[in-house]
């Protein structure tokens, strides 16, 4: 049997409250019908109670929110995490849409989640996280060596191309990005799309349908589209420098940008001239 009687116990006691059908328990949250905002804060701290109820858990721990649209990998339990919201957002891609959407967005931000167990950050991982004992390398020396180059290749194509001014107060400031602070990022981003698209295309051999108003472009394409319009926005200068000051991801701008210039299917899918800006001739590949 998979559960101890301490488990067990947990389960018969959350089975009793999630599937109480006289709803008592709703009466322990006040709806305010003109402060929509104080009565959904309201309920998540009772939601926040009631875990604290039912797993004895401390309400300090970190958990993660349904409607919060950030993934992230927790090495602690060696998993990643995918928010509903996130699910939600994309579910019009599985529902009878074309293969290429769900691949290109919830598909490569899993492959990102899971690179990381992969990158600088995780290659040491603790036997006991509660001990903190860090004394076991999963990956050979030879193996972390050769990963090691893949990912200096990244942080030279930063580093040379990744740089611009931009207007902060009416002053130009001259912006570079620091490839210490987002290289785990921008090599997962890179692996990520690599695979997410080989796994599109292996189920699809490339053949998809297409959208309305879209039959101008092939499936290919809206691949690459699909993905990249998962990082749209619209900043401000300022709001650009905070990000790239504050952040350790890359701005969405150059993070699009950079990722696709380093997939040869991209530049095959648009047909970019060798040694063009977005077909570079040198690429790096991380897995």
């Amino acid at each position: 049997c998979w559960g101890n009687g301490r488990g067990k116990n947990r389960l018969i006691l959350l089975y009793s409250i999630l599937f109480n059908q006289t709803f008592t328990r709703c009466l322990q949250v006040v709806v305010d019908p003109d402060n929509f905002f104080k009565s959904v804060v309201a309920r998540f701290r009772q939601i926040r109670r009631l875990q604290g109820l039912v797993l004895r858990a401390s309400i300090n721990d970190r958990w993660r929110h349904p409607y919060a649209v950030n993934a992230y990998y927790e090495s602690s339990t060696n998993s990643i995490v995918i928010p509903l919201a996130m699910m939600t957002a994309w579910s019009w891609s599985w529902e009878g849409g074309p293969a290429y959407a769900a691949h290109a967005t919830l598909g490569s931000v899993i492959a990102h989640e899971i690179l990381h167990a992969f990158d600088l950050h995780h290659r040491r991982l603790p036997l006991d996280p509660d001990l903190g004992v860090d004394n076991y390398q999963w990956i050979t020396q030879e193996s972390w060596n050769r990963l090691e180059t893949k990912i200096q290749c990244v942080g030279r194509l930063y580093a040379k191309r990744f740089w611009k001014k931009v207007q902060f107060y009416g002053d130009p400031v001259d912006v570079q990005f620091d490839w210490n602070v987002t290289r785990n990022e921008n090599v997962a981003d890179i692996g990520a799309l690599q695979i997410s698209y080989q796994t599109w295309h292996t189920l699809t051999n490339g053949r998809d349908r297409t959208l309305p108003s879209l039959e101008g472009l092939r499936p290919s394409q809206l691949f690459f589209i699909s993905a990249a319009q998962t990082y749209c926005s619209n900043m401000t200068a300022e709001a650009y420098i905070l990000s790239v000051e504050l952040d350790y991801h890359t701005p969405y701008p150059e993070r699009v940008n950079v990722v696709m210039m380093n997939s040869p299917a991209f530049a095959e899918a648009f047909r970019c001239p060798a040694g063009a800006r977005m077909n570079p001739p040198n690429k790096c590949s991380t897995w």
